[in-house]
């Protein structure tokens, strides 16, 4: 909840910059107004590597 309330305060002329699923799920509405970058999460990253690793 607490990332639509940020996203729908924030300026257009301002990158949101998230992790997580959240945004897309909270703010369909916007994301197409409001520029965005996902970046993985942690998780993500070390499942990435533990494959790399096997």
């Amino acid at each position: 909840m607490g990332d639509a309330l940020i996203a729908l305060n924030s300026s257009v002329n301002l990158l949101l910059e998230h992790t997580n699923n959240s945004f897309d799920y909270l703010c369909p509405p916007i994301k197409h107004k409001q520029p965005h970058q996902k970046h993985p999460s942690e998780n993500e990253i070390l499942m990435k590597m533990s494959v790399y690793l096997e």
